[in-house]
C-alpha cells in the first residue's frame, strides 16, 4: 500500500462500536502488532486502520500506543459512545469535545477539531463508574459527558506527537439509571461481552430485561451516529456502502451544548 496516502487510525472500545466503522468503510481484517480486532483498507485518499481498545484509560493508552507504532497514523480518531452529564443532551446527540479531563489525575488533553465539525465542551474520562455525588459535582461544573478511554488515548498520542480527535454520541444519561455496577459486570475489560454474566443477570434479575433492551437500543443508535459522523469527517466517500443504515444519515445529529464559561 503506497505510503503517500495519509493514514487515519480509528479506535473504538468495544466491537459493537468498531463494527459500524469496519462495515461502513469495507475494511478487512489484518494483523497489526498489539492491536485487537485490527482491520485495514483504503477510503478515498486515506489508508484506514481500525482497532478495538478495550475498556478503560489504561487500555486506551496501550491501544493508541500500539496502533501508532504499528501503523504510523497521521491522526488517531477515538469513536464510540458516552454517558451524558449535561441534562440537555439526548440519546444520539453528538459530543465532539475540545477538552478531555482525566477524573483521577485531573490531567487535561486537547483533541484537534475534526474536519467540518466544531469541538466544544469537556469530556470526562473515568476509570469506572462514579458514585452519584461525584457525578453531580461534574454536572455542576458544566461537563458534557463521560467516557472511559479518551484521556488514555490522548496521553499516548501526546507522547508520540500524533494528532488525535474524539467523536462520541450519547448512549445513556446520568438520570436514566440504565447503567450501574451490574451493567459493567456484563462487560469484560477487553470490551467483549461476558455472556455468562448476561445470562446470570437475566435469570436472577428478570426485571432488568426491559432496562437492558432499552440500553441496547440506545447504544445501537449512538454507535451508528458516532461512526457515521467520524467517517464523514475524516474519511468521506462519495457513495455510501450497501450496509449503510438510513436511520443515521437522514438528519444531522444534534451537537452537545458548550459548557458555561
Amino acid at each position: 500500500m503506497p505510503r503517500s496516502l495519509r493514514t487515519v487510525a480509528y479506535l473504538a472500545p468495544m466491537w459493537s462500536e468498531l463494527r459500524p466503522l469496519v462495515r461502513g468503510m469495507g475494511l478487512r481484517r489484518t494483523g497489526l502488532t498489539g492491536c485487537l480486532d485490527a482491520h485495514e483498507g483504503v477510503v478515498g485518499d486515506a489508508r484506514v486502520v481500525a482497532a478495538r481498545t478495550g475498556v478503560g484509560p489504561a487500555r486506551g493508552h496501550a491501544a493508541a500506543a500500539s496502533v501508532i507504532a504499528a501503523a504510523g497514523p497521521d491522526v488517531v480518531v477515538l469513536v464510540g459512545i458516552a454517558g451524558g452529564l449535561d441534562p440537555d443532551l439526548a440519546i444520539g446527540d453528538l459530543v465532539v469535545p475540545d477538552r478531555v479531563e482525566d477524573a483521577t489525575s485531573g490531567a487535561v488533553t486537547r483533541p484537534i477539531a475534526p474536519p467540518q465539525l466544531t469541538p466544544r465542551g469537556t469530556l470526562l474520562t473515568t476509570d469506572g463508574l462514579l458514585d452519584p455525588t461525584e457525578l453531580r459535582t461534574h454536572v455542576e461544573r458544566g461537563l458534557l459527558a463521560a467516557d472511559m478511554e479518551a484521556s488514555g488515548v490522548g496521553a499516548a498520542c501526546h507522547e508520540a506527537g500524533v494528532s488525535w480527535s474524539v467523536i462520541r454520541a450519547i448512549s445513556d444519561r446520568m438520570d436514566d439509571g440504565l447503567v450501574d455496577g451490574s451493567t459493567m459486570d456484563m462487560l469484560r475489560p477487553d470490551g467483549t461481552p461476558d455472556l455468562r454474566a448476561v445470562a446470570r443477570t437475566v435469570l436472577t434479575r428478570p426485571r432488568t430485561v426491559p432496562r437492558l433492551i432499552r440500553l441496547g437500543r440506545d447504544m445501537d443508535l449512538a454507535t451508528k451516529v458516532a461512526a457515521r459522523c467520524a467517517m464523514d469527517a475524516w474519511t468521506p466517500r462519495s457513495t455510501p456502502p450497501a450496509t449503510e443504515d438510513p436511520r443515521t444519515t437522514q438528519q444531522t445529529p444534534r451537537m452537545g451544548s458548550p459548557e458555561p464559561s
